[in-house]
């Protein structure tokens, strides 16, 4: 096989695996199984980490966090962290959100229409 026509194999073999990829991701979105939250806290050491515990604590897997500061409608010693949460179903995920806001947390859920 010439080195030409395995870039081309190679090449086609990454491009299916990311569309199952992408599938897979679109599945869990859309079964509840993968939620994305935002939640306002204040911007102090420790935040993220009590945020973190709280999650694991109620057994959801964080897949994904960023560190929103510069455009939210917080006030200055505030930040938003947006989280991808990996949970067991829409329950689960409604059990941690109310996890988060009975510590303290305001949280927003975005999910698919």
């Amino acid at each position: 096989m010439s080195s030409e026509n395995l870039e081309k194999l190679v090449s086609a073999k990454q491009l299916k695996a990311e569309k199952a990829d992408r599938k897979e991701f679109e599945g869990l979105v859309r079964s509840g199984r993968l939620c994305r939250l935002s939640v306002g806290v204040t911007d102090v050491p420790g935040s993220l980490s009590r945020v973190a515990a709280i999650v694991g604590e109620l057994r959801g897997n964080i897949v994904e966090v960023a560190h929103q500061r510069l455009f939210s409608d917080l006030s200055v010693k505030s930040t938003m962290l947006e989280l991808a949460v990996e949970t067991r179903d829409r329950e689960h995920a409604d059990r941690i959100v109310e996890g988060l806001e009975a510590a303290g947390y305001p949280v927003r859920r975005s999910d698919p229409s």
